[in-house]
């Protein structure tokens, strides 16, 4: 009976370490050789991309209270109108996120928050994030890592006054998780980013900037939209595969523990 128990512990944990070695894993990537690009900060997929006026927060009404993600308006990404492309992380997905240009880190803040899930749209204005600002002669674009109820917490790679490449490791995300890009509108810039469109961290291009020449409206009207791609099924399996190791295999040590004590 030990010697099956002693069995069903060793499964258990090796289960539990390979979890955590996937979920922290963290492979090379080569951002493309080009100029005047923006590179996706996240692994996953684009769940969204909506445009918003000059001056304009994003936020949303809920039992009579406005929350928004105000830190933008400090942070001077509101100069413009902008894009918001929001990039969907599964389980599965690499949680290292990166810089989409090359800059200067030139507003970094973090909020804590709540544990609310994925599922409610309140999410990304309630639970924990953090906004990254990076600016180079050209343009200045913001990253807000947005955590999600099992992740609890946001890791930063990067300090303020920082000056990193496009690609650079700027923090990471445990589990399903979302990142935010705010990238300015303007006529030069056009999006290559498509919803639905599977993204690599610091290799897919998501804009580019086209001097000289200027994006319709038409253009710009086509990219705009919003879609549910989260795996809710895969999340759920996953999150609880990977708590249950936990669990479990704090049961079992516990357990083993116990009798070998007892004799």
């Amino acid at each position: 009976m030990i010697q099956f128990l002693l069995f069903l512990l060793v499964i258990f944990v090796i289960f539990f370490f390979w979890s955590i070695s996937w979920f922290y894993r963290d492979p090379v990537r080569h951002p493309p050789e080009q100029d005047n690009i923006i590179v996706s900060p996240a692994d996953g997929k684009i769940s969204r991309i909506q445009r918003y006026q000059r001056g304009t927060i994003p936020s949303m009404v809920k039992d009579g209270k406005i929350f928004s993600i105000d830190e933008i308006e400090k942070a001077g990404l509101m100069r413009d109108d902008y894009y918001l492309v929001s990039i969907v992380m599964s389980p599965l997905d690499v949680h290292i996120n990166r810089a989409p240009i090359s800059g200067q880190v030139v507003f970094l803040e973090k909020r804590i928050g709540e544990l609310v899930t994925m599922r409610q749209p309140i999410f990304e204005f309630v639970n924990e994030r953090v906004l990254t600002v990076l600016e180079n002669e050209t343009h200045r674009v913001g990253v807000i890592q947005i955590a999600a109820p099992v992740a609890s917490s946001i890791k930063c790679f990067v300090k303020f006054r920082d000056t990193v490449d496009m690609g650079h490791k700027l923090g990471s995300i445990l589990l399903g998780s979302q990142v935010n890009l705010i990238i300015p509108l303007r006529r030069s810039i056009r999006l290559t980013a498509r919803l639905g469109s599977k993204v690599k961290a610091g290799e897919t291009i998501l804009a580019e900037i086209k001097a000289g020449e200027e994006v319709s409206d038409e253009e710009i009207e086509k990219i705009e939209g919003k879609m549910n791609v989260q795996s809710k099924g895969l999340s759920r399996v996953l999150q609880a595969f990977y708590l249950g190791n936990l669990w479990f295999t704090s049961l079992w040590l516990r357990l083993a523990h116990w009798l070998w004590k007892s004799g």
